[in-house]
Parts: C-alpha cells; sequence; structure tokens
C-alpha cells in the first residue's frame, strides 16, 4: 500500500495482488490487510467504490465459502455503473477474522482484539448461467492458503 493508505489503516501489515484465471482469462483483485480493529473495520467497499463512481446494485449479501468442513462466511455485494440499472459491472467479497474464521460481520469494530484481518476481493459477477462467479470460485481456492500462511492454521482436505 502506499504510505497515505498505511497511515490511514494504520495497518501492521497488507497485501494487494491481481490473479488471472489463465484458461477463462478473468482476474480478481485481492486486498488482505492487518492492523487494529478501529480502522480496519470501518473502511467497507460500499463507500470505497462509491466514491469512484460506482454504487451498488442492492443490498450486501452474507454468503457462504464452504471448504472441507469449515465454512467462512464473507460479505457479497455487486456494484454497477450509475444509471445503469439492468448491468452489474462486478462484485466485491469481503470480511473480518481475528485469526479464527472469516467472518461477514456487522460490527467488526466492536471485537474484542488488538489485531484484526480484512480480506476483500473483486471481479467480475457471474455469467448468465452460471452458479458461481470468478471471484467465489477464487476464494475457493485462496482462502485455505491464506488461512495456512496467516494463522498456520493446518489444511483441510476437503471430503
Amino acid at each position: 500500500l502506499d504510505g497515505q493508505t498505511q497511515r490511514i489503516l494504520e495497518c501492521y501489515g497488507s497485501m494487494v495482488r491481481e490473479y488471472k484465471n489463465v484458461m477463462t482469462g478473468e482476474t480478481v483483485n485481492v486486498f488482505v490487510v492487518s492492523g487494529p480493529r478501529g480502522p480496519i473495520a470501518v473502511h467497507t467497499p460500499e463507500v470505497c467504490y462509491s466514491s469512484s463512481g460506482t454504487e451498488p446494485a442492492g443490498p450486501r449479501q452474507a454468503t457462504p465459502i464452504r471448504n472441507g468442513d469449515r465454512t467462512d462466511n464473507l460479505w457479497k455485494v455487486l456494484f454497477r455503473a450509475p444509471g445503469e440499472n439492468d448491468s452489474i459491472g462486478f462484485e466485491v467479497w469481503y470480511g473480518w477474522s481475528d485469526g479464527g474464521t472469516w467472518q461477514a460481520a456487522e460490527f467488526p469494530r466492536a471485537w474484542l482484539t488488538d489485531s484484526l484481518y480484512k480480506i476483500q476481493a473483486a471481479g467480475p459477477p457471474a455469467a448468465t448461467g452460471e452458479k458461481t462467479s470468478p471471484v467465489e470460485d477464487f476464494l475457493q481456492q485462496f482462502l485455505p492458503e491464506l488461512n495456512e500462511a496467516a494463522f498456520n492454521r493446518r489444511k483441510q482436505t476437503p471430503p
């Protein structure tokens, strides 16, 4: 992150990456940050993306990501350009963790933890007729790797 963003978030560490599916050409942008719960909790995509010329296409939805016997829950929100009532431009999934499961928390700022983690992933919405989007497909694979790297959790093999 740039210096100003690091100061605003008061973050301890961060990762910003773009991942590309070589089979489909679709990309997913991922942002992971850790820091004190106050600054990390209050910056949501609804605020950030709305200030850059897009608007939510509806309310956010808590959506489970299942991997083996583990279930993480992230907020999912669809965005569109203003006035584009029928067209979804992209979707964003986000949530927080204190080292446990990822949660679509209503009030993460109230968690009693000194260190809060946030993940945010953005990319194209699901194609017509598809059940999952590129972002959801990515998170299915990425979250177990992130959990292992960030929290030293043993990977769980799906049944």
